[in-house]
């Protein structure tokens, strides 16, 4: 699972006779595959109860509700009525037909609130489903289900990027691809990004001159691997091509105007396109791409430098290295750098942040120490006093400042936390507290437009973002 269930039934148990019986709603067979997910038994109406089916694929998951122990059933799909309650991602960018949001898939748990049995909930892929009304069915009226998810999201996320100019997040994510947040109160209303739709997004970035400009890679069924915005990513345009051998997703950054964009994909050589994505060459002077098992990250962080638009950076985390191209990505020299060498289960918090407004300029988290450039590479130093770093970023100076703010996920002094620094990384201020922890959280960034605002990106609980009291 939860993908591949071909299979499946509903028991019923008689205690006084000790003996089980076959209630099943409707049989898998043939071409209609499936499992059977949730069960929900009604505490105030003995005999009645709610299945749901699972990865039925080809007609499209149901809900099934009996109210005589199971001698017959009857579907509740078929006639209800959904709201999407503004979130437009679920129709995967196509057209609005409510009767499709009950196939959104997974549908696996259900349940009767046992205090107002005519609440019901029920859960899928892309979020909770709520009826208040189900009770209705028994008189052959339609159930009404409206999208029940505010800030209960599931969602793992793995790259945010706040640009200078446009709307004030961008994010690329697991399962749901990603989205412009135009408003941070509410699901975006264009839906997840299109053109294409990833399976799953796994990086994004802008050009720092000019902010419209947007790339993003990811997984796709068709090979559509990554995707070029020039506003802000409102639309999207698809590479014409891929570097020779991808597999997809990896980690992408363009230069500072635009003129460059370097992607390290998932089993093949990083590589540089200077014509929006419709050729690429490999990059000169980096070694292969280590070979990888599906569940790892590439080993090649990337980091574009905010001021210089002819350098970028890689961190290969596998073995440590750091490498820095002069010439808009064409070539990479290696540097001789201190930031230690991952193995696999370690890739995922690695990564290589430049620093807003600031040339040469760049941090590396490694799951341990932080590190940092001060001049593109030529020296490397251990940012004090940090024992395990998970994500970094930078956002708008304090007043006064010149150097932006500094956010690091990560562990200071034997307590883990969400830091800013507003001195370059000489202090950091915990700006969370033991009552507002995120279990496994990974990137994170500041707002280059408001001081103060971080964004954090979790893997479970969705996007956070906060501002100073």
């Amino acid at each position: 699972g939860p993908s591949d269930v071909v299979d499946g039934a509903v028991y019923k148990y008689e205690p006084k006779t000790n003996r089980w019986s076959n209630v099943t709603p409707v049989l898998p067979k043939g071409d209609d595959r499936f499992g059977y997910g949730g069960l929900s038994v009604d505490a105030k109406h003995p005999g009645t109860a709610m299945v749901v089916t699972l990865d039925r694929w080809a007609h499209g998951d149901e809900v099934f509700r009996t109210v005589d122990g199971g001698q017959s059933w009857y579907p509740l799909g078929q006639t209800a009525q959904y709201d999407d309650a503004g979130a437009k991602y679920l129709y995967w960018g196509r057209k609005e037909d409510k009767a499709g949001l009950s196939k959104s898939g997974w549908m696996d748990e259900i349940a009767i609130d046992p205090h107002r049995p005519e609440r019901v909930l029920y859960g899928t892929g892309q979020g909770i489903w709520q009826s208040l009304d189900v009770n209705q069915a028994e008189a052959g009226k339609p159930i009404h289900w409206r999208f029940f998810n505010d800030n209960l999201e599931e969602t793992a996320v793995n790259d945010l990027v706040s640009p200078p100019a446009g709307a004030p997040l961008l994010s690329v994510m697991g399962d749901i691809c990603g989205f412009r947040h135009d408003d941070l109160e509410r699901a975006p209303a264009a839906g997840m990004f299109k053109d294409p739709i990833f399976g799953g997004g796994t990086s994004v970035d802008f050009a720092a001159a000019k902010p419209e400009v947007v790339v993003r890679v990811g997984y796709h069924s068709e090979q559509k691997w990554g995707a070029l915005s020039k506003d802000g990513g409102t639309t999207w345009v698809p590479f014409a091509s891929s570097p020779e051998g991808a597999q997809g997703a990896g980690t992408v950054v363009i230069g500072a105007d635009a003129a460059s964009i370097v992607w390290a994909p998932k089993g093949a050589a990083t590589a540089v396109s200077t014509d929006d994505g419709r050729s690429w060459r490999a990059c000169q002077g980096l070694p292969a791409a280590a070979a990888l098992p599906d569940w790892a990250p590439v080993n090649f962080r990337l980091a574009a430098d905010r001021v210089n638009p002819k350098k970028f950076y890689v961190y290969d985390a596998s073995t440590g290295k750091v490498y820095v191209s002069t010439d808009g990505g064409l070539s990479f020299t290696v540097k001789t750098a201190v930031l230690p060498a991952l193995p696999e289960y370690a890739l995922p918090p690695s990564s290589a942040r430049a620093a807003l407004g600031v040339e040469g300029e760049v941090w590396f988290t490694t799951g341990k120490e932080l590190f940092r450039t001060r001049d593109s590479g030529q020296s490397f130093q251990i940012v004090e006093g940090v024992s395990e770093s998970f994500g970094v970023g930078f956002g708008k100076a304090p007043e006064g400042a010149s150097f932006p703010a500094v956010y690091l996920n990560g562990t200071i002094g034997g307590v883990s936390g969400i830091y800013r620094s507003d001195d370059a990384g000489a202090t950091f201020a915990r700006i969370n507290d033991d009552r507002h922890q995120y279990a496994t959280a990974g990137v994170i960034t500041g707002d280059p437009r408001r001081f103060g605002r971080v964004y954090l990106g979790t893997h479970g609980r969705g996007i956070l973002y906060a501002d100073p009291r």
